[in-house]
């Protein structure tokens, strides 16, 4: 089954889409109940292909696809653009797995592993009609609300006649999910295009940080502006604001990951600071200084509200020789950063957007 595809790759590019199942590449069976090393024998037999386009036949809710897929010359990696998982051909299997898992749910992260269990259920038994019901529930829970209306549309198309009793409540869970949706969506435009009114700090004092622009690209992806980009705007060292100038040139956005309501910005800075010689003489070193901005998306009040946990830690313990080095090196750290909940939290902003 296909988890993950790489943006731009050729299974993207071929229409491949996350939970297809592979059934066969040039009429060969990669779909077998009694092998156990599928996934082996398919990476082995992609390396060993040419160049050039290749049919390949995929499952999607049942119905075999076939469909026609570029690979790019045998040195290049990746050569297809997925990761993948060998599952047992058994949805009985992952449906009593996602139950007994969500029956010991207790955080979001609990939550996304029953999801993922339902999902590998969908993927092998598409016209299950409980396995929409729980997914459709689960994803409202998690606020992911476009993909709960579609659950509970595909429960309403296998299970329920037009006189059944459940149909009214369905269908009110489709329509309440999708108006969420609508207005989900209709708060992250105006991340972008409305003004940020700062209505409340935690701890309250002067304001350490804020939120100032957002960005949308193409995709749709929204961007958060470098923080560092309002330093401009004041008088600082002629020294620093090279550094300043630097950060913003090198890393100008930082993305916005989110999570249903919830969403997270990770961005950082190099800083220099300089330590004297017994010689007398004065040696730099650049040092990074980590940031995050927790964000949830209040779709309850009667105009949008965001709240934001900033936490920022500086390491000057990080000593690196270069720019540069602290750059990249950095960079590479930001992702799995962990930040210590209590000892790196600084603010929580409230805003309104206006």
């Amino acid at each position: 089954m296909v988890n993950s595809i790489i943006p731009d790759a050729p299974a993207e590019k071929a229409g491949i889409a996350v939970g297809d199942i592979i059934y066969s590449l040039n009429h060969r069976l990669f779909y077998d109940k009694e092998t156990t090393s599928l996934a082996e024998e398919f990476v082995i037999y992609l390396k060993s292909l040419p160049s050039g386009d290749h049919n390949l036949v995929i499952l999607r809710k049942g119905e075999k696809i076939k469909v026609s897929i570029k690979l790019p010359p045998s040195s290049t990696s990746p050569r297809l653009g997925i990761s993948m998982e060998v599952l047992e051909n058994d949805p009985q299997i992952y449906f009593d797995k996602a139950i007994d898992a969500l029956k010991r749910a207790t955080t979001r992260d609990d939550l996304r592993k029953v999801v993922n269990l339902f999902e590998k259920t969908k993927a092998l038994s598409p016209t299950w009609p409980d396995v929409y019901h729980n997914l459709g529930l689960i994803y409202e829970k998690l606020d992911y609300y476009d993909k709960a209306a579609e659950n509970f549309t595909e429960y309403l198309r296998y299970a329920l006649r037009e006189n059944s009793p459940d149909v009214e409540n369905i269908a009110m869970a489709i329509n309440r999910n999708k108006r969420k949706y609508e207005v989900l969506e209709s708060v992250k435009s105006k991340m972008v295009y409305s003004t940020w009114i700062l209505i409340k700090q935690v701890p309250p004092g002067k304001i350490g940080v804020s939120i100032k622009k957002f960005k949308l690209d193409k995709s749709g992806r929204i961007w958060m502006m470098n923080p560092l980009t309002e330093l401009t705007e004041t008088k600082i060292e002629g020294s620093l604001q090279a550094i300043v100038e630097r950060n913003i040139r090198e890393h100008p956005m930082f993305p916005v990951e989110f999570d249903g309501r919830f969403f997270e910005i990770r961005s950082f800075y190099i800083w220099i600071i300089e330590h004297k010689l017994p010689t007398g003489l004065w040696q730099k070193f650049f040092y990074p200084v980590y940031e995050m901005y927790r964000g949830e998306i209040d779709l309850d009040s009667s105009f949008p509200i965001i709240k934001i946990r900033y936490f920022s830690k500086n390491r000057d313990d990080e000593k690196y020789n270069s720019f540069d080095e602290a750059l990249n090196k950095t960079f590479q750290k930001l992702k799995e950063y962990k930040f210590d909940e209590m000892e790196d939290f600084k603010y929580e902003l409230h805003y309104r957007l206006e």
